[in-house]
């Protein structure tokens, strides 16, 4: 009965030490993590739903992002290829036409040379021939004044060499001079006077042969051969202005061609360098999308297989928290309260990512200059015709002849030079029009070709700007998910740190109990000298010790699996925080990426746009340079547009007359 008094005076000193038993705190405890575990294996079956749909997304977004940058590495490539042989085929061009440009130069240089010696030889010979005239004119004074007493042997050698073969101007200049200036014996005598001596005349001879005959017949050739000497120069004239017109215009062809093809080649490396710099940006998104991507399939990958097995350990840890309330509450525990142990409890971080000569009379001649004007509807020739048959004077005649030839080449050489005028200001007109028509075209191509870029860019800028967008948005949702997971870790550490202490003490008071319990029932035995009654057990009582140390023995096992709770979840928390930190990293390094990828873009936007300006200013004050060409040219059409035609037609006619005045001319010296 004392022994009895005493086990009972024990367990109400234990109920008064604590308001709660032991056993009611576990089974409590317990209760309490089995719900909470339900809930947490829910909320992590829903989270990980939403981080695969997140990867899913980020996965088939990336992918996409890989294939472009892939298609526009490919064609990128392909068009700097492109550019540079290009490139190298234009400078072999240019080369060209930079060799053909200085061969014309070079040819037109020697045929100004050849040009320049012929205007000398022209200069020279012209003087000679007018200063022979002029001497002849003077002779011819000299002897019509019968000066008898000037010596005649300088004109009769001049009259011997005529008769046996041409005389230079040369010549006839020095023997005239030697006449006029009374010099008998200055000049050479010819060779023709070595075996005959001539006699000395001294006088005036008549018309009919002699000195002033030999003058009169050398002056008209001296002439005639003046005017082909004129003819002959300007003919020579007009073929060199013929080649030059033709070296300048090849010359021009090519330079245009070699400056278009400078142009198109300075464009073609410009637009290769941007290229380049296109292929860098691509290649340096295409690693960080490859890098960004292989990431998140490997953190997938993980992250699957750990739910999977976070999900096999709650559900293997709800079973173990069932089955030890079962045993906790069952009738071993009397009173006990419900106290559900939550197995390890794993929060995943969601990652977020994201180009004819007659001889006749006057009637005659006069019929065959009237049936010319006719043809040539030449009034000049008619007007020489109507004098030839009103029979006047015969100098007076052959002075307008003479008038009229001078007249005409007068003419022909005023036209002559209109013509060149005409051809030279219509070919550069021309050559004006068609540069700054060329111009307009090129710099408008500019002009689209860069609001297409600026276009293109806009769009980049756009795409570029709403991916940093999401993958911001994504590690916003990133740091609200880590951060409520490292709550809930906590929270659970510290429970887990709580429990153990629960149940340690749970143990404690199990142990002192039980310890006392044994103790005091050994004492009353040994204090016991009095035989037990029959009905009493004289087995020594010893308490419930079996039914202790199977309590002892799970509180032991739930102690343990709440400090295997509070390892496994710190080993957790700092892999999510370890893995947060590395997602963390990647995405700051792809934000920055895009962010400066948008920053290039923008300022290439700004340079493109500060081209366009230019490029339209060069516009306009090219089609301004065009309108004042077109303008130009139709200032010049009324009189050039039908120059060319009209001119060889006059040429044709005049020179027709000219030679029918020259035949006229010819048959009244011969009549004389």
């Amino acid at each position: 009965m004392k022994c009895l008094c005493t086990f009972l005076s024990l367990g109400v000193a234990a109920a008064v030490a604590s308001d709660v038993s032991p056993v009611q705190k576990v089974i409590s405890l317990m209760n309490g993590m089995v719900d909470k575990g339900k809930a947490e294996m829910v909320a992590e079956q829903e989270q990980f739903q939403a981080f695969v749909a997140f990867c899913e997304n980020t996965t088939v977004e990336k992918r996409r992002r890989i294939e472009e940058s892939q298609e526009a590495i490919e064609l990128l490539t392909a068009r700097i290829e492109k550019a540079s042989a290009d490139s190298d085929q234009l400078s072999k061009e240019i080369a060209q036409h930079q060799s053909v440009i200085d061969t014309t130069v070079a040819e037109k240089e020697n045929a100004t040379a050849v040009r320049e010696k012929e205007a000398a030889d022209f200069a020279v010979a012209l003087k000679d021939y007018t200063d022979s005239i002029d001497a002849m004119g003077r002779a011819l004074d000299v002897l019509k004044e019968k000066a008898t007493n000037r010596a005649q042997a300088s004109l009769l050698q001049l009259a011997s060499i005529s008769n046996t073969r041409k005389v230079s101007p040369q010549e006839a200049s020095a023997f005239l001079d030697a006449f006029l200036q009374g010099r008998a014996d200055d000049v050479a005598p010819h060779a023709a006077l070595v075996q005959q001596e001539q006699p000395v005349a001294l006088g005036y001879e008549s018309s009919s042969g002699g000195v002033v005959g030999m003058l009169e017949k050398l002056e008209d050739q001296f002439k005639l051969e003046r005017m082909d000497l004129k003819k002959e120069e300007l003919k020579a004239k007009n073929a060199y202005n013929t080649v030059v017109v033709g070296l300048d215009a090849e010359n021009a062809d090519n330079a245009k061609s070699r400056d278009r093809k400078t142009q198109v080649r300075a464009q073609l490396l410009q637009q290769k360098a941007t290229d380049e710099a296109d292929l860098a940006e691509a290649q340096e998104a295409l690693k960080d999308d490859s890098k960004y991507k292989k990431d998140l399939e490997t953190t997938w990958a993980k992250r699957t297989s750990e739910f999977k097995a976070r999900q096999q350990l709650r559900k293997e840890e709800l079973e173990a928290l069932t089955k030890a309330t079962e045993i906790v509450s069952g009738g071993a525990v009397s009173g006990a309260s419900e106290k559900h142990l939550s197995l390890l409890q794993r929060a995943t971080a969601l990652v977020s990512m994201p180009s004819k000569r007659r001889g006749a009379n006057h009637d005659a001649l006069a019929k065959l200059l009237q049936e010319r004007a006719q043809t040539l509807n030449s009034f000049e020739l008619a007007a020489v015709a109507r004098k030839l048959e009103s029979a006047g004077p015969f100098d007076g005649v052959v002075t307008l002849i003479k008038d009229l030839i001078a007249k005409k080449q007068a003419e022909g050489a005023q036209e002559s030079s209109k013509q060149q005028y005409c051809e030279t200001e219509m070919a550069a007109n021309k050559k004006t029009r068609s540069e700054k028509t060329d111009e307009v075209e090129a710099l408008q191509a500019a002009a689209d070709k860069i609001n297409a870029t600026i276009a293109s860019l806009g769009e980049e800028v756009a795409t570029l700007t709403e991916d940093i967008g999401e993958m911001k948005k994504a590690v916003s949702e990133a740091t609200a998910v880590r951060t409520k997971e490292k709550t809930n870790n906590t929270a659970t550490i510290a429970d887990a740190k709580a429990a153990q202490a629960a149940v340690a003490q749970a143990i404690n008071v199990l142990q002192e109990f039980y310890a006392k319990a044994g103790q005091a029932t050994a004492l009353v035995q040994e204090v016991q000298q009095q035989p037990i009654p029959e009905a009493m057990d004289s087995k020594p009582y010893k308490g419930m010790g079996a039914e202790s140390g199977g309590v002892l023995g799970m509180m032991e096992v739930i102690q343990s699996d709440f400090a295997r709770l509070e390892t496994e979840t710190t080993s957790a928390e700092s892999a999510a925080a370890s893995e947060y930190e590395e997602f963390m990293d990647d995405s700051k390094t792809d934000i920055a990426s895009k962010e400066k990828d948008v920053e290039h873009k923008q300022d290439r936007i700004e340079r493109e746009q500060q081209k366009l300006l230019e490029s339209s200013s060069d516009l306009q004050a090219v089609q301004a340079e065009l309108n004042a060409a077109l303008k130009t040219f139709e200032e010049l059409k009324p009189q050039c547009a039908d120059a060319g035609a009209s001119y060889e037609e006059q040429k044709r006619l005049r020179e027709q007359e000219m030679a029918t005045l020259q035949q006229a001319l010819d048959a009244l010296n011969a009549a004389r």
